[in-house]
C-alpha cells in the first residue's frame, strides 16, 4: 500500500504537499539539512538543490522548512497520521 508523506507545521497548523511514498526517512534527512540546503539555494542559484523523487504542487520540501523555521515539525502522511522527527544523530 502507498503511503506518502510530508510535514506538518504545528505552530501554523499548516501542511505541505505529501510528497515521497514510504518517504519518512529520506524528509528526516532533509529536515535536518533544511535551512542549509534553502541558504545554499539563495547563495548559488546555478546549483540545482532538489529532494529526488519528491512529488509537489505547491511548496518544495526545503522551501517549506525554511518558511517554517523554528516551528515544532511533525511528518505527516496522506492519511492524517503524524510522527516525531527524532533529533539529529551526532
Amino acid at each position: 500500500m502507498s503511503t506518502h508523506w510530508g510535514y506538518k507545521c504545528l505552530d501554523c497548523g499548516v501542511s505541505s504537499d505529501h510528497y515521497l511514498n514510504h518517504g519518512e526517512s529520506t524528509l528526516q534527512q532533509v529536515y535536518h539539512l533544511g535551512v542549509s540546503l534553502h541558504e545554499a539555494r539563495q547563495k548559488c542559484p546555478l546549483i540545482d538543490i532538489r529532494v529526488l523523487g519528491a512529488d509537489f504542487e505547491d511548496v518544495d520540501p526545503i522551501d517549506f522548512l525554511a518558511e517554517h523555521q523554528g516551528h515544532v515539525i511533525v511528518l505527516e502522511n496522506e492519511y492524517g497520521d503524524f510522527k516525531k522527527i527524532p533529533s539529529e544523530k551526532t
